[in-house]
Parts: structure tokens; sequence; C-alpha cells
């Protein structure tokens, strides 16, 4: 929208509550609202000329016009930034909102008395379209839905205050025009209130909506922090994000017979610190569905998605879908769910999946686990690489050069090793051709590496040492200098140091599998992951097995089934090949014919017929 451009740039020289005012003077005067009777609109618009002839001359050059949520929109860029780290307010698409009060209200005949609460309410979008389907569906007036069956709760008060503007406006949409509306909303901090007196709810709500908060345990303070541990199951571990919380709320807010529906993050499913959400929700079999965005990007923020409908009735499962497509996205309403079984489910990680998919990934799995075959070891991270790096081409002499604030450096070749930044390659070829050098001030001694002193830097290698030197203001800015290393030079972090060999890198996000052979035993990497052959491979397979006839399998149809199914993606359809999501792929025993064949065979699609046979299974 180009209206956000004009809107933030008015920003710039305006008062957030005179572009507020203006926005609402705008939308009524362009919407031919007539306001007679309401006080509070007519107190907002009041005096409003200066103002709104900014924002009509701005929609006059966009040639936009505004409706009721695209002013819920227009509110949230005048959300200050602190606040929406600190309250984790994100403005939700009306799609989104549309299709949660479809479905709470599916197969409701009779509405009149159904009471409908968002305790994170923000500007109202929820409760907005849950009384205009009202007003549609079922003829009821708007100003009596406001009045009898909407309840919301925001820690901002100007929240709250648009809520009622933005409600009221709809009401004068429909013709309603009331002196004053009785709003059942409140200003409050919803996981520190008590409910029973804020709404006289002793019967509970029939519908709890809401987009919760998404706040990072990093962003409270101690004490929220203490408080939150204390009073809610589901933030007793980890760095727990806040709309964990909002969980256990909604339910202790709904009656025996209610329904809850959410849109909020999708990591839930899988993250370390949402495994006591994830006990919470399996013990008591809330779930009812649960439709899942996958990589999809819902809102302008980074976060991955998903809709979760609760309720307190217990079942043995759930329905699911995931939705991968944007096209999908239109077909909200047209779902087929899959069944999943609360007894298929490891709370360590949930693993959603549709149930064709789910015995694929059965039949790959029961197979030995590729962590049993081979070791999964992460990259080494200096946290400053530009730094270390070396250009492989400018070798003379024994020496390298390094550029560095317009001087140049010589390297001894001694000190230098060579390195794979996974991330630059796309295929084998590119990986062969690899030039890269990193400067490496350690030494290895049996299972060990430890960082090569001063003393000994200075005198062995003279060159690299004044470049070290060099460099050293620099280095200590890593970690913002809050880490003490046992000499500057060192690296970052001491992973990935000791560990040599033949390898498979693997990128750790890629749209497809793209494990590349690297054979030079001290070759280090970085920017991914590397597998290395076990060396008792007796107990795994009667044949053993390389890794080039292992990279057949990595890269193949059957590693890209499993891992869109398994594994958690970003956006753009990336999926993650992190060790905790690779390791429990299964590899087939392999006669020696079979491993010929893989050693010999370069057509991809016999390969992938062929393990599609070895793993029982049709993609």
């Amino acid at each position: 929208m180009k209206a956000k451009k004009f809107i933030k740039d008015a920003l710039i020289s305006h008062e957030i509550n005179d572009i507020e005012n203006a926005l609402i003077a705008f939308y009524v005067d362009s919407n031919n609202i007539k306001v007679e009777n309401n006080k509070f609109i007519k107190e907002v618009i009041k005096g409003q000329n200066s103002h709104s002839n900014l924002i009509k001359q701005g929609f006059a050059k966009t040639k936009e016009k505004i409706d009721i949520y695209d002013l819920v929109n227009y509110f949230e860029i005048l959300v200050p930034k602190s606040d929406k780290k600190i309250n984790g307010a994100f403005f939700t698409p009306e799609l989104i909102t549309k299709f949660i009060i479809r479905e709470v209200l599916r197969d409701k005949n009779n509405v009149d008395n159904l009471r409908v609460c968002d305790p994170s309410c923000g500007c109202g979008a929820f409760l907005i379209e849950y009384a205009k389907i009202l007003k549609k569906n079922f003829n009821q007036s708007v100003i009596s839905t406001i009045e009898n069956n909407l309840f919301g709760v925001d820690i901002a008060e100007y929240s709250i205050r648009r809520a009622k503007i933005l409600l009221t406006l709809l009401a004068l949409d429909f013709g309603e025009d009331k002196n004053d509306i009785k709003f059942n909303l409140a200003t409050g901090d919803s996981l520190n209130s008590d409910w029973s007196n804020l709404f006289n709810n002793n019967k509970g709500f029939d519908f709890v909506i809401s987009n919760p908060p998404y706040v990072k345990f990093q962003d409270l303070d101690k004490k929220t922090r203490e408080e939150l541990f204390n009073n809610w199951e589901t933030l007793k571990t980890g760095n727990y994000n806040l709309y964990f919380a909002f969980f256990e709320l909604g339910m202790r807010l709904i009656n025996e017979n209610g329904l809850l529906g959410y849109i909020t993050p999708n990591n839930y499913f899988t993250s370390l610190a949402g495994i006591k959400l994830r006990e919470y929700l399996h013990s008591n079999k809330f779930i009812q569905k649960i439709i899942d965005f996958d990589h999809l990007k819902i809102f302008e923020a980074q976060t991955y998605t998903c809709i979760t409908f609760l309720a307190k009735q217990k079942q043995e499962s759930f329905k699911y879908e995931r939705i991968d497509s944007y096209e999908n996205l239109k077909k909200l309403d047209n779902i087929n769910f899959s069944e999943v079984k609360y007894s298929d489910l490891n709370n360590r990680k949930w693993r959603l999946l549709k149930e064709i998919d789910s015995n694929n990934i059965r039949n790959i799995e029961k197979l030995r686990k590729l962590k049993d075959l081979v070791d999964i070891r992460v990259g080494i991270a200096t946290c400053k690489d530009e730094l270390y790096f070396i250009d492989g081409n400018t070798n003379e002499n024994g020496y390298y050069r390094k550029n560095y604030n317009n001087s140049t450096y010589l390297i001894e070749e001694n000190i230098v090793k060579p390195i794979i930044k996974i991330s630059d390659f796309k295929n084998q070829e590119q990986m062969d051709g690899n030039q890269r050098k990193i400067i490496f001030p350690y030494i290895k001694t049996a299972d060990k590496v430890g960082i090569i002193s001063q003393e000994k830097l200075k005198k062995d290698f003279p060159n690299c040492y004044n470049y070290f030197v060099a460099i050293k203001d620099e280095l200590q800015t890593r970690d913002k200098g809050t880490v003490e290393y046992p000499e500057w030079y060192a690296y970052a972090r001491t992973q990935g140091l000791n560990f040599y060999g033949e390898k498979l890198t693997t990128p750790t996000f890629s749209s497809t599998p793209r494990f590349l052979y690297v054979k030079a035993p001290d070759t280090l990497f970085c920017n991914g992951y590397a597998v290395y052959l076990k060396k008792k491979q007796d107990l795994f397979t009667p044949n053993a097995i390389s890794l080039k006839v292992l990279a057949k399998i990595l890269n193949s149809k059957v590693m890209d089934y499993y891992i869109k199914k398994t594994s958690v993606s970003i956006e753009g359809g990336y999926p993650c090949y992190q060790k905790n999501f690779i390791e429990l792929f299964g590899v087939p025993n392999l006669s020696e014919s079979d491993i010929k064949f893989l050693e010999q065979e370069t057509n991809s699609e016999k390969i992938n017929s062929f393990l599609e046979d070895k793993y029982n299974i049709k993609l």
C-alpha cells in the first residue's frame, strides 16, 4: 500500500494522535458516514481540517480507497517500535481474522448470547470481524454485539481506544448512531488480571480468539520472567515465548463447550522451549485442528505461523493440514484435513503429517539411522570470517597475501589450511574448484587442538603475528567484547577444530539436498554441517559403503521428501538440514550389487526409482 509510506512520512513531522484523528476524520468523510449522535467520534473528528487535509492529499495521490481493515492496518503503523518489541504487537491480516471467525461460528444457528473474547485485542481486528459477520449473516445489530457479545483486553491504552473507535465506526458504517456505546474493553495485562471480576466472567466465554503477543524471553525484564514462571505451567523451561501462556489463559477463559482459535508462530511444534506447551496440549488433548502455514510469510515480520483451535472436549486425534503455497491460502475454506493421533506424537518434537506421509516416514526411519553410520558435525565459527579467510590463488614463494586496511600482509603457508564455505557451492564441480583458505592458529596433537601461544606464533610465524596485531582491535569487538578468548586471535568458538577426514558437507538451509564430497581430510568447513563415516561399519551393513555412495542416497528424492516433511523451513521453501533433522533418516542395507549400481549410475531418475523400492515407499 502506497498509503503506508506517506503515513510513515507524516510521522516525521506530526504527532501520532494528530495523524490518528486525521485518519478517522478522513475515513468518515470519504465513506460518507453521518455522525449526528455519537459523542465519541464527534469529539475525535472535531477541528481536524488541517491534519485531515494532509491525509486527504496523501490518499488523493495514491488513489487508494480506505475501509475498516485498512484503518486497522494504518493504526498499526502508529504503534511505536519499542512497543512492538515489548508487547509483541503485529497486525493480523484480514484473511486470517475472517477464517478464524468463520471457523468458530461454523454450524452455529443461534448467536444471541454467545460471548467472544480477545485477551490481546490490539485495535480489535477479530472483534470487528465478529460483529461484521453477525450483522451480515444473522442480522444482529452491531451495537448490540458490541455491548453484549464482545470482550477484549490489551496492555496498551491507545490500542483499547482505537478498538473502541473502530467498533464505533463499524456501527456507523451500518447506520447505527448511538450517543454512548457501552464497551466491554479494558486496558490491562491479561496474564496478570483477575478475570473473574474483569467482565463478570463466571460462565466463561464461548469463544476466545486472538493473535497473542510474540515476545521472546530475552525481551522480558527479570521481575516479569519470575512472575510468569510462577504462574504459568507452559513457561517453566528454556527461552520461552510469551504466547505460550496465552494458550493456558484461553483455556481457562472458555466454558466447557467453548472454542479457542489463535494464530501463533508454529515453532511450538519443535522448539526446545515449547516442550511444556506441547506436554500441556498433549496431556489434556485440547487440540481440535491445526492449520500450519509452514514457510509462508503471513505477517510482515519474519515469523512462520499456524492457526490452532482448542476445545475442552478430549479426543484421541485432531485434524491437521499444512499449507505450503500462497495459492492454497485462497482455499482455506476447502481444506482436506488429515487425522493426527495423539498416540503418534513425541513431545520432544512434534511431527505433524498427513497419513500417507506418516506411513512413508515410518518406512524411512525404521531402517538403520544415519547417526549410526556417520558422525554429524557443525563447522568452525570465527565470528570474523573476512579477517581469517585468504584467497588461495595468492601463494608466492611460501606466503599468501592478505589485504587489510589498505595494507598487504604476507601469511606463512604453514599456518594456513583449506576451508569450505558451504554456502558458496551449488554443485560438486564448484566444490572441487574451491581455492579458499583460512589462517589456522592452532596446533593439533593426537585428539586435541590447542591455540598457538604468542611466543611461538611470533617466533615461527612472524608475518602472521604482525597481521594479527594489526587486526587485534577489530577481533576484540566479537561478542561485544564480553568474551575472554585464550588469545585475541583465537576463533570465537572451539567447535569443528578437531575433526578431520573425508566428508560430505551440507548447507544449513537448502531448497534441495546438497551433500557435496570433500576428499582432503584436513579441509575445514563453515556455514553448515558435515558427515564423516564412522570407522566401524560392520555393525551397520555387511558391505562397506563409501561417502560417494552415501551421497547418492542423501541427494536423492527420498531425502528431499523426508526433510521437507520432517524439518522446518524458512521463507521460500528452504528446509533445515541441521543435525537433529537428518540424524534419524534411514539408510537401507545394501548388497554388493546395490553398491555397485549406486557407484556407477549417474541418472537421477534411475537412482530415485531404485531407492523408492529399497525404502518401500511411493513418492
